[in-house]
């Protein structure tokens, strides 16, 4: 397949009953339609006569281009077939394609080409396995949601006590100086702050969730710190 020319690969695709094409990788990383079979045509209405050395951006919308630029470029780099579904807007109209990519190597181990089967499938078989992709995504998230809103649950508890031990620092009867007092009303800021946030995130959903943990833990770490410290001067003052 490497050594034929265009009218060969066209005779040769031209006895597979599937829609099937072959692309020239060049040189410097780009792709040319080399040939194509009368099945393909069928299927899409590309014709031969004006396709073969186009590249995918010629032949799609920019968007769609994107996606098979993407995908061959990832077959060619690898050397590895690939498999997916797409979505091309074609002659024949926009239609779900599932297409394979499987590089063709020269001695030297370079993927020269790329032969690409493609089968349309029915618009509304892909919709059915769209939705059911989302039922299961929607199944993890409820499966996950209570980890989650523990986790939450546990950090606010653990803020307050954090912001509790602060509180009773600041009024208990120990000589600190005006460093280790600003600490801990910085330890107090820092409790209440990421308890409203988390407040925040539980009125308003999951979406920002993930973001609001981070942050709640980061402020969580700091307070732990500042907290340590000043209960270790707190302990040495009570020891001298």
């Amino acid at each position: 397949m490497l050594t034929q020319s265009s009218s060969e690969l066209m005779e040769f695709l031209g006895q597979i009953l599937v829609p099937m094409s072959v692309s020239d990788v060049l040189d410097d990383g780009s792709f040319r339609l080399a040939a194509i079979n009368n099945a393909h045509t069928r299927a899409s209405g590309l014709d031969p006569e004006t396709t073969i050395g186009r590249s995918p951006s010629e032949l799609v919308p920019p968007d769609e281009a994107a996606g098979i630029l993407s995908r061959y470029r990832a077959a060619s780099q690898t050397g590895t077939a690939i498999s997916y579904d797409e979505l091309l807007t074609l002659p024949k109209g926009k239609m779900w394609w599932r297409t394979s990519v499987s590089p063709v190597c020269s001695s030297d181990r370079a993927v020269k080409r790329l032969c690409v089967s493609s089968m349309p499938v029915d618009t509304e078989v892909r919709l059915s396995q769209i939705t059911s992709e989302l039922d299961s995504a929607l199944r993890t998230m409820n499966a996950i949601q209570p980890v989650v809103t523990h986790g939450v649950r546990e950090t606010t508890d653990s803020l307050a006590t954090i912001s509790e031990i602060g509180d009773a620092l600041a009024r208990a009867d120990i000589a600190l100086s005006d460093e280790e007092r600003v600490m801990i009303e910085l330890l107090i800021k820092l409790s209440n702050s990421a308890k409203s946030s988390l407040e925040n995130a539980r009125q308003h959903g999951l979406s920002r969730l993930s973001s609001v943990i981070e942050q709640a833990l980061l402020e969580n770490g700091s307070a732990l710190r500042l907290l340590k410290s000043a209960g270790d001067a707190a302990k040495e003052q009570l020891t001298h």
